[in-house]
């Protein structure tokens, strides 16, 4: 299985300081001799809060598809091995907060170069898209024929079940967004 590659992100950056600042108060801790008593716990912590940043940044990768490849990449299926949620993250936009569901997907596909391979991704998904990310779903994506890690999952060609579809409608009225138009949504 090919997991996400580490990503630079606000957790990365963030845990890299608290590295830096535990590495500092631990070497201050050796260098002030009154002062060991409060630093040398204080830079184990923040040692140790860095390392589990930096760690958990790097396992979680980018949660959106990678940027043009849903027009360059190769056309290909891939089914849903395994849906997980795993968290949820919010964004503010010009409307107020958007709240999406966080899901690591497994998916099964045929790589251009590689032949059948077994990709994790990290995505935030809201919406219809958290509808149709049902175990053993085939979906539509868009493959980097270089990296196999890229994948774009294109989201907005994913027919609905029309149970799904009407409760999708009702939770974008009821959010007062409109409803996106594209296969598998009627309008």
């Amino acid at each position: 299985m090919l997991k996400p590659r580490f990503a630079i992100n606000v957790y990365t950056i963030g845990g890299l300081v608290f590295l830096v600042v535990g590495a500092g108060l631990v070497v201050m801790s050796q260098a002030v001799p009154l002062s060991s008593f409060v630093t040398l716990p204080m830079g184990g912590g923040f040692g140790l809060i860095g390392v589990i940043w930096t760690v958990l940044a790097g396992r979680r990768g980018s949660l959106r598809e990678p940027r043009g490849l849903a027009q360059s990449g190769q056309r290909t299926t891939a089914r849903l091995a395994a849906v997980q949620a795993t968290g949820s993250v919010s964004r503010t936009s010009e409307y107020g907060p958007i709240a999406s569901q966080v899901f690591r997907l497994d998916l099964e596909l045929v790589h251009p170069a590689r032949g059948p391979v077994t990709v994790r991704v990290f995505r935030s998904l809201r919406g219809p898209q958290v509808l149709s990310a049902v175990q053993g779903t085939e979906v539509p994506v868009a493959v980097d024929p270089a990296n196999p890690r890229r994948i774009a999952i294109l989201w907005d060609q994913v027919a609905l079940a029309p149970r799904d579809q009407a409760i999708a409608q009702q939770v974008m009225h009821a959010l007062g967004h409109q409803f996106p138009a594209g296969p598998g949504f009627g309008v």
